[in-house]
């Protein structure tokens, strides 16, 4: 059975993180992250959510970080 994304969301602590649109300078927030098998091993997916209401699923890896920009 899965747990309820109201749940979810509770145990998640909320990371702030830049927007991953280069042309978009809003910070974000990570909203949810999973673990997908792929033939290189596991790789974690993160739903984030930007300030200025867009939504993006993006592989942890590609998230820049805060000091990019």
């Amino acid at each position: 059975m899965s747990t309820p994304l109201l749940e979810r969301l509770t145990v998640l602590d909320v990371q702030a993180v830049l927007c991953p649109d280069p042309q978009c300078a809003s910070p974000a927030h990570i909203e949810d992250r999973w673990t997908l098998a792929s033939t290189d091993g596991p790789v974690e997916v993160l739903k984030v959510r930007c300030s200025a209401g867009c939504w993006y699923t993006v592989l942890a890896d590609d998230l820049p970080p805060a000091t990019d920009r």
